[in-house]
């Protein structure tokens, strides 16, 4: 090839590399399209095929499975809040959720799953981001099961709540980066409810005006950590897990870099 080609070759490599980059920024930022307003069952199956904006409350008394279509944890289906109201209320009944984002409009404070005497089961969803005066998931007389799940960044409430004989059971799921004004940044199990955890970690989680940075296990509950992580949580009282007139068995746990004014990986009270 003849030399004094070669810089005009150059010159247009570098044009067709620019041009190309110019493409994929144009691409990235291009407009999306709006989510489109769910079509809400409540009852039966609800294959949620792409992001929608939800902008009511899901009333279930019966029997509903909602999934969503793409399998893959990190492009899940999203279902947006846009009111100041949860996603779900189960009353009686069962809820299964599969597949699923379940996140907020920013601009308004709501999300998330309120269950009374009834049941909730979880696999492979993930709860982003939700601003609540409650927890992101509250169960009263109730059974819940999460899976393969992920609740981060709650904020208000913390991650989990359950009252009056609950039952709560998480397997490989994370609680990360909750927060409540009162106990129990990542979980409150109490009133004679049980708590079985095993895998995840309970992570970054805070209580800085209450206590159970991570776990908050009080009034003849009875909480289970096996092969689980507690690191970095934050309260008062019992960083990692405040335990107070309950049961507690830790099984293969790491409880570390846990902070608090007492108990800063474990506070035990007996009265």
């Amino acid at each position: 090839m003849a030399p004094q080609l070669l810089p005009f070759l150059n010159y247009g490599g570098m044009v067709l590399s620019i041009l190309a980059t110019l493409v994929c920024v144009c691409c990235w930022l291009a407009p999306r399209g709006e989510a489109t307003a769910c079509h809400k069952k409540t009852a039966g199956t609800w294959a949620v095929n792409g992001d929608c904006d939800l902008a009511v409350i899901v009333e279930i008394t019966g029997e509903l499975l909602v999934n969503g279509d793409r399998k893959d944890m990190h492009n899940l289906v999203a279902i947006k809040a846009t009111s100041d109201n949860r996603h779900f209320q189960v009353t009686g009944g069962k809820l299964t959720l599969e597949w699923l984002k379940l996140t907020r409009d920013e601009n308004r404070i709501g999300g998330g799953v309120i269950v009374k005497q009834g049941e909730l089961f979880v696999t492979s969803c993930f709860f982003h981001k939700l601003k609540l005066s409650s927890q992101v998931i509250n169960i009263e007389e109730s059974k819940a099961t999460l899976v393969d799940t992920k609740i981060y960044m709650s904020e208000g409430g913390g991650g989990i709540y359950a009252s009056s004989n609950s039952q709560v059971e998480l397997l490989n799921t994370d609680i990360h980066l909750c927060r409540t004004n009162e106990n129990g940044g990542g979980l409150s199990i109490r009133d004679s409810s049980t708590l079985y955890i095993r895998g995840g970690e309970i992570s970054n989680n805070t209580a800085p005006k209450g206590n159970g940075g991570g776990v908050y296990c009080v009034h003849k509950s009875n909480c289970t950590l096996d092969r689980t992580i507690l690191h970095g949580n934050i309260a008062i009282g019992g960083g990692g897990v405040y335990l107070e007139a309950s049961t507690m068995s830790i099984q293969d746990s790491t409880i570390d870099s846990n902070q608090g004014n007492y108990g800063g990986g474990v506070d035990v009270q007996t009265k």
